[in-house]
């Protein structure tokens, strides 16, 4: 029950982050470390 507790909380705060994630990132705002033109991993430069 409880595992089944932390899965949902989980998922919800997923549902809830991602879509504010997202917007944040469209305005402009994301940091740098989330920018692919700024990817230390090797992304488009």
């Amino acid at each position: 029950m409880l595992l089944l507790l932390t899965l949902l909380t989980a998922v919800l705060l997923t549902a809830l982050a991602l879509p504010l994630a997202l917007a944040i990132r469209s305005d402009g705002l994301s940091p740098v470390a989330f920018d692919p033109g700024h990817d230390s991993r090797g992304g488009a430069s």
